[in-house]
């Protein structure tokens, strides 16, 4: 039987997470991948899960890339800090894409058309970079 108290442990990490990633006095783009990582593993079933837990995790993990996807840009920010550069999400997305981390950054690179040698970073206003969330 499931109580108020295991439903209520289950969802303090949520919380947490949310409350995290909602932060507005510090940079959190490279925090979706950990974030997404945390979640994932948060979902894995356990054999202490009750009945009803475990249910909630499966309908959770089913549309859990729907709803928090793993997009360029947050793979992008990840491999700039070291610290994340061997998640499993980070590397995950780059076989799937059959990409290197040095390929992947100069392919974002590339689509952003940025000037790696910061020599002229105007742009002109209708010159705009493709979109890096697919």
């Amino acid at each position: 039987m499931v109580t108020f108290g295991s439903l209520t442990d289950f969802f303090k990490f949520f919380k947490s997470e949310t409350e995290i990633f909602s932060g507005s006095c510090y940079p959190t783009l490279n925090l979706a991948v950990l974030f997404c990582e945390e979640i994932w593993a948060s979902l894995e079933t356990l054999t202490t899960d009750s009945p009803p837990i475990f249910e909630l995790k499966q309908a959770m993990k089913s549309k859990l890339e729907a709803r928090l996807p793993t997009v360029g840009l947050h793979i992008a920010a990840s491999l700039l800090d070291p610290s994340m550069i061997n998640m499993k999400v980070v590397t995950k997305y780059l076989s799937e894409g059959g990409h290197t981390p040095s390929s992947f950054l100069h392919g974002i690179i590339i689509k952003l058309r940025l000037d790696v040698n910061m020599k002229d970073n105007t742009r002109e206003s209708n010159d705009k970079p493709e979109s890096l969330c697919h």
